[in-house]
């Protein structure tokens, strides 16, 4: 497992790390950031980098290019026979004798993508074997030509055209596709932003690219220059998993939340075999299986599972390979060459998915998720254009409509979607994409019945001002995020009013609990923040997913926060898009802390981990009881 620290990573700028793109996955190798809201991976300002990709481009119904642009994730050395960087020869455990090892599916999970012409591909692998992934708990910020430099608001980063892309190359000497079987659970597309304008309007106010695609699924068939697939139909025939994703386009734009993705793909085996369920959250007219938008396409088709074939090299045989016809004597010729004529072609296309929340178009009966960011952005003009694509918190009677829509496996249970993959998860909590949600520990995947869709799950409070999805968010520059502006002091508690079967408006107070600590390593490291618990003790007496203690609580909660805060005055009602969608008003609590200024008396500034957790009691301190503990709120600051 290799853990990525807070920062900003890439060559984006005179201040970035310098990172040379594209990260490429390997087998075995997990990839973990310790928080979405505080890891983020940046193209370049100009969608070149010094290693660009060739990438499969589907321009056409039956054609494709390549291109060459950049890839912020490479997947194409994810399989047990991929050659190691230092020799360019296949792994000890993929010259094993007596069959292929069975690949092992690496986890890419906890980042924020942002620019780079496609954020995660997976094409077909350096050998030809099936590939398999889990991304997960992350946030494809997918918005194009935004300032991602407050400081220099007229240099803009270049969208994507691709959030994740699966690309499969035809097999010349093996007729068909092998497949590539990712994962895709807990992540949240970005298409479109919702904000104030200039001119104090409330509109949208950032958008992808108008032909951006969230997720492809595609074919390469290889025909055009001879030896490739008799049907050159640009298609989507592997055998994904997509569950509690949520993909938020802009009404009016081109954009496709799923390309080459069919319904089979998208539906997870809920408790029993003939159950199964929708979980992910986009609007209708987005699933893009019709073919293609007004640049980009690939036909959602059903595949049929061919006989596997020995490869080249001579080391067992493929995993089982897809296509639209068994005859592969036939398949194996070459178009437009004479011979055995190609067989008309049997792929069917397959049904749409569906949404278990349609996510807001045009129409009052659509839903939108209610971001964090947004609410700021529009109720605190001096924030500006604010990002943070958390969840906003509600109350029973009104809550996000994506509160507890997802689906959570049971212990021991794996993914089995309805296409046939089946997905095993890991032991190793860390490798696990259901232990904690995309802010990493101390933030749990699921609370209360179900989880929630996207890369957020809500939890008891969110602290905003802190470092989140690149904002401006400390009050001053810091080594995370040097292009930061001098920023607000002001920090903002947002809490539900009702949680773990406790009306808070019967809570007399919250107290904020903190915990500084310096740095104690150079370079530092570390896969939970310091300053936290290893193993969190739990008060029994209190409602379950409430009870954990995540950090030391002190007599008197540190500085910058002296005091406690009364709760019955503090809840404010919010409708997301200005009452455009049938989201009711989001009712929460939201306390706007004691100013926080890092700095307070002038530099130097001393860097810490921060690390705070808020307890709900009963009555006033010091004789007030408890009645929940929230989730962990961390940052570097």
């Amino acid at each position: 497992m290799v853990y990525a620290l807070p920062g900003v990573y890439g060559d984006h700028g005179d201040n970035s790390s310098k990172d040379i793109l594209p990260i490429v996955m390997r087998e075995r190798v997990h990839v973990k950031g310790v928080g979405a809201n505080r890891c983020i991976i940046r193209g370049s300002l100009i969608n070149q980098s010094f290693f660009p990709s060739f990438i499969f481009w589907p321009t056409g119904p039956t054609q494709g290019t390549n291109q060459l642009l950049q890839v912020l994730v490479n997947m194409a050395a994810i399989n047990s026979r991929a050659p190691t960087p230092s020799n360019h020869n296949p792994p000890p455990w993929g010259l094993l004798s007596g069959g292929v090892v069975p690949d092992q599916r690496e986890i890419l999970s906890g980042f924020t993508f942002q620019g780079g012409a496609v954020q995660v591909y997976v094409p077909s692998g350096y050998v030809d074997q099936e590939q398999t992934a889990i991304v997960s708990n992350c946030v494809f910020d997918m918005r194009h030509g935004f300032s991602p430099n407050p400081s220099d608001p007229n240099t803009t980063l270049p969208g994507p055209y691709f959030g994740i892309m699966m690309a499969k190359k035809f097999l010349v000497n093996s007729p068909g596709y092998p497949d590539q079987k990712v994962l895709i659970a807990n992540n949240t597309f970005i298409m479109g932003q919702w904000g104030r304008d200039l001119a104090g309007t409330e509109q949208w106010i950032g958008s992808a690219r108008d032909e951006a695609v969230a997720v492809i699924d595609v074919t390469n068939p290889l025909c055009q220059g001879g030896g490739g697939d008799c049907d050159e139909t640009l298609r989507g025939i592997g055998n994904p998993g997509l569950i509690n994703n949520v993909f938020r386009t802009k009404p009016g734009t081109s954009q496709r939340a799923l390309l080459g993705i069919d319904e089979d793909d998208t539906l997870i085996q809920g408790d029993y075999p003939a159950l199964y369920l929708q979980t992910n959250a986009f609007a209708v007219l987005r699933n893009g299986s019709d073919g293609g938008n007004a640049t980009f396409h690939s036909q959602a088709m059903h595949s049929s599972q061919l006989a596997p074939a020995a490869n080249d090299l001579g080391f067992g045989v493929h995993p089982a390979i897809y296509g639209c016809d068994a005859d592969t004597d036939a398949k194996n010729e070459a178009c437009g060459i004479s011979g055995p004529s190609c067989p008309s072609p049997s792929c069917t296309p397959a049904t749409a998915p569906l949404p278990i929340v349609a996510i807001f178009e045009d129409s009052n009966t659509e839903y939108d998720p209610g971001f964090i960011g947004e609410y700021l952005s529009t109720q605190f003009p001096g924030l500006g254009s604010y990002v943070d694509w958390r969840l906003l918190p509600g109350s029973s009677s009104a809550d996000s409509p994506l509160k507890d829509r997802g689906f959570f496996p049971a212990t021991g249970q794996d993914i089995t979607m309805k296409n046939g993959s089946s997905f095993p998860l890991s032991n190793f909590k860390e490798a696990n994409p259901f232990e904690w949600d995309g802010e990493g520990y101390g933030n749990p995947r699921t609370v209360d019945a179900s989880p929630d869709i996207g890369f957020d799950e809500i939890h008891l409070v969110n602290m905003a001002g802190s470092y989140g999805n690149y904002s401006s968010s400390h009050n001053v520059p810091s080594s995370l995020n040097p292009d930061a502006l001098q920023g607000s002091t002001s920090r903002f508690l947002f809490f539900r009013r009702s949680a773990g079967g406790v009306d808070l408006i019967q809570s007399n107070e919250l107290k904020i609990n903190g915990a500084n600590e310096m740095p104690t390593m150079h370079p530092p490291a570390w896969y939970r923040p310091p300053g936290t618990l290893e193993t969190p003790p739990k008060d029994t007496s209190l409602p379950i997913g409430y009870r954990s203690k995540y950090i030391s609580f002190r007599a008197s909660p540190p500085a910058p926060w002296s005091e406690v805060i009364a709760v019955q005055t503090n809840f404010k009602s919010y409708s997301p898009l200005s009452h455009a969608s049938a989201t009711v008003d989001l009712q929460f609590g939201l306390a706007s802390v004691i100013v926080d200024d890092e700095c307070m008396g002038g530099p130097p500034c001393s860097e810490t981990y921060f690390n705070t957790q808020v307890v709900f009691s009963t009555a006033p301190s010091p004789t007030g009881s408890p009645v929940l503990r929230s989730n962990l709120q961390a940052e570097f600051r």
